[in-house]
Parts: C-alpha cells; sequence; structure tokens
C-alpha cells in the first residue's frame, strides 16, 4: 500500500518495525545506502522506527514458534524479480543468498542451491514464502524439478508454501513479541 493510505488507514499508528531484505542489511546493520529511503517512508507515513528484522529469519523463526520446532531448511522468498534461499540449521541462518529472477524457475533454483557450496548435504525441506502472492503454481513446478539428480540431496525434499500473509504475520510477530531480541528485532540500529 502506499505510504499515505497506511497513515489515514492506522491513524494511530506511531511505530513501525522495518521487515527487510537480507541486501539491506550488513553486519546487523541498515546499510548507509538504504537508510534515506527507510527515513523518507517513516516521514511521509509519521512513524518513529523502532528496529528492523530480515525477512527470511522473521519467517524461520515464526516458522519455530508455530511449529514448537526450530527449522532445519530452505527458504526461498519468491518476489517478481529475486528470489531468495535462506539455509536454516536447528533455526540457524547459515546463509541467505539472493538472485535475480528468470524465465526458467528450474536454473533460477539450481542456481541459488548451488550457492551453498560449503554444504555436502542440503535438508529435505523447501518452504516457499511471499508476503502476497498465492505460490500453489510455483510449489506444483517445484514439485515436478527432478530432484533425484541433484545430489545435494538424500531424499526429495518436502516442499510447503506459506499462505500469502506469512510473512507480513511474521515481521509483525517479531515486532511485538516480548522479547525482541530473541525475536531478531534490532533497536539500536534502527534508522532515526
Amino acid at each position: 500500500k502506499a505510504i499515505e493510505e497506511i497513515a489515514v488507514e492506522f491513524p494511530t499508528l506511531s511505530k513501525v518495525v522495518f521487515g527487510l531484505p537480507a541486501d539491506y542489511v550488513a553486519d546487523n546493520k541498515i546499510k548507509e545506502s538504504h537508510l534515506p529511503e527507510l527515513k523518507r517512508i517513516a516521514a511521509e507515513a509519521h512513524l518513529k522506527p523502532i528496529g528492523f528484522v530480515v525477512i527470511p529469519e522473521a519467517v524461520a523463526h515464526y516458522l519455530d514458534k508455530e511449529t514448537n520446532t526450530p527449522q532445519t531448511c530452505i527458504l526461498m522468498g519468491v518476489e517478481d524479480h529475486k528470489l531468495t534461499f535462506s539455509l536454516f540449521r536447528i533455526g540457524k541462518c547459515i546463509k541467505i543468498i539472493e538472485l535475480p529472477r528468470t524465465e526458467t524457475l528450474f536454473s533460477d533454483v539450481e542456481k541459488g542451491l548451488a550457492s551453498f557450496d560449503q554444504e555436502e548435504i542440503l535438508p529435505s525441506k523447501l518452504v516457499i514464502y511471499n508476503g502476497s502472492k498465492n505460490l500453489d503454481e510455483i510449489k506444483e513446478q517445484l514439485l515436478s524439478y527432478p530432484w533425484q539428480k541433484n545430489e545435494k540431496f538424500l531424499h526429495v525434499p518436502k516442499i510447503e508454501a506459506l499462505p500469502a500473509e506469512f510473512s507480513i504475520q511474521a515481521i509483525v510477530f517479531a515486532g511485538v513479541s516480548d522479547n525482541q531480541e530473541d525475536a531478531g528485532l534490532n533497536q539500536t540500529d534502527a534508522p532515526n
């Protein structure tokens, strides 16, 4: 939604936790190149930034809470122009890779998975998410991928598509969690 629409729809809203793509953050801080944009957004919506979460980490943390199990999986964030691959082992983020999206989903997935070159074996669970779209069609495409030919997998991975609103709920959960540090909220590095 446009910033103006949010301000009108939620007039009492005064604080914001930004859900950011991984490439906006380095060393647990928002990259300087993105701060002006985030400050502008906050100012136009009359919001006070109180922190941020990296979207894949928020999704994994929310999955942990929903299932009562630390995640060992590959999260695949699907956007119009990029894919984000995040490797988690027992709830810990090992590596996040962002790649431009092309016309060929299979080659994009192969390239993303190949980026985990330090990993001998990858988890046999692939969770796809997006903040606004139904992912059933992408899930069906991934189910037809020849997983048995990819030697990084011991088993054909279980593929799960999260509901469209799941990543938004994950960001909100991280922002309102009583234990903000555990939720991945970084208050000290919010853009002022």
